[in-house]
């Protein structure tokens, strides 16, 4: 269940006390979404940013990973998208205040993921077009969902004026003075508050991500070692290292590439060997 609230003032307001704040006013990182919400998370991104990472998310969660793994998706992305890893929420708990990192949607998207049941999420800075991902996801998982708008938006769920909001635009939709609900009435709002809060996250490694395909996928460093250090490898060589689902992952991923009589490294994998051994 969402509902929206048309708030021009500087010190936002609320219907009722939420559980997560998602706002600009707010510090802290978003935490890591659950697979659960990948595939509204892969809508996100493609929407907002252009980039489809939804089969690598499938792909994690084909190999067993139950929350978004950064790292390994900057070394599933394609070279020239691979940035969008390094901007994806990777915090291991939830705060209170989190910060709109990368964009609300996103976070607050990842917030729903990890259980939490009210979230108010300031969408006045931007971004609004894209809200009805979040209301679905929240209708999905049955939470409760406040969010601060400049103008109401074609969701369902109550609209809420609050007393900042021009005369010409809360006339369009409701005639009554104060603080009014299309659905309700009158009503009351009280101000929203932000908690300061203590939480320092430590970043990626992503100069690790080669290691950690290695790691996901069982294979030995060893391996890739030789494969950058030699023109090409046989197929006979490579099949005895490592099993066909394993090849499978490293040639989609654009880490090895077929050549004659066998497999080669592909750019790509020389620049997260590059990565790992430059340190």
């Amino acid at each position: 269940m969402s509902i929206q609230i048309v708030d021009y003032s500087e010190e936002a307001h609320i219907v009722e006390e939420a559980a997560v704040v998602v706002s600009p006013r707010c510090k802290c990182k978003p935490p890591s979404p659950h697979a659960d919400a990948f595939p509204y998370i892969a809508r996100a991104i493609r929407e907002i940013y252009g980039v489809d990472i939804s089969s690598a998310l499938s792909d994690q969660l084909d190999l067993g990973l139950r929350r978004l793994d950064v790292v390994l998706l900057h070394g599933q992305l394609p070279l020239g998208d691979s940035w969008l890893a390094r901007l994806l929420p990777n915090s291991q708990e939830t705060a209170r205040c989190v910060a709109p990192m990368p964009d609300p949607i996103t976070a607050a998207l990842s917030i729903l993921s990890a259980g939490v049941g009210n979230v108010v999420v300031d969408m006045r800075y931007g971004y609004a077009k894209y809200t009805d991902i979040i209301a679905e996801y929240a209708t999905a998982t049955n939470a409760k969902l406040q969010l601060l708008v400049t103008k109401p938006l074609a969701l369902p769920g109550d609209v809420i004026f609050h007393t900042s909001t021009p005369p010409y635009l809360k006339e369009r939709y409701v005639k009554a003075a104060g603080e009014v609900s299309i659905s309700r009435g009158s009503v009351r709002l009280k101000p929203l508050s932000y908690i300061d809060e203590d939480c320092e996250v430590s970043a990626p490694d992503f100069a690790k991500t080669l290691e950690r395909v290695a790691q996901v996928l069982d294979l030995d460093m060893a391996l890739l070692d030789h494969i950058v250090s030699q023109p090409a490898v046989s197929h006979a060589y490579l099949d005895e290292f490592a099993t066909t689902w394993q090849i499978g992952y490293l040639a989609k991923w654009d880490l090895i590439r077929q050549a004659p009589g066998g497999w080669t490294a592909t750019s790509k994998l020389m620049y997260l060997y590059g990565l790992a051994r430059g340190r």
